[in-house]
């Protein structure tokens, strides 16, 4: 229950927080990184533009307590951040090809965020993407008992 609501009430409170206060101190270059993500719109044609996107992500333990960084924030910071900031912007990417997804949280003695394509196609482990069918359990196997329980 605690990561329950962790996941649907907490996280997204202190995640509004943390980008608010990122964008508070880096303001003077919110104007090009918005140019930069409408970019993005042009560029990302297929499967091989979403890979060769995620491939940049660099991961880095979060400083703070566990958030999301919005996809103007992973834009700007080039990339580095955690899982959920990787799971932020496939999410981001996916979206221009038309592809819906969701964000799915993992839990277990820690924690691990995920993108699922709404039908299950693909799936993204950080900077991998992985293609196929993806039943929950295919979910939870695929990180060898890491995990016990999905939170979507």
């Amino acid at each position: 229950m605690a990561d329950l609501f962790w996941i649907k009430i907490l996280c997204p409170a202190w995640s509004f927080l943390v980008n608010c206060g990122y964008w508070l101190v880096n303001f003077k270059n919110l104007g090009t990184t918005k140019k930069k993500k409408k970019k993005y719109y042009t560029d990302i044609k297929g499967l091989a533009d979403v890979k060769k996107c995620l491939c940049k992500v660099k991961w880095k333990k979060d400083n703070l307590k566990d958030w999301r960084p919005w996809v103007i924030t992973m834009i700007h910071k080039k990339f580095v951040d955690d899982c959920d900031g990787a799971a932020v912007l496939a999410n981001f990417l996916f979206s221009i090809l038309g592809v819906k997804g969701r964000i799915l949280s993992l839990r277990g003695k820690t924690g691990h965020a995920i993108y699922l394509s709404n039908a299950r196609q693909f799936m993204t482990d950080n900077s991998i993407i992985l293609s196929g069918f993806f039943s929950d359990a295919d979910i939870l196997d695929h990180f060898k008992g890491r995990y016990t329980k999905i939170i979507r």
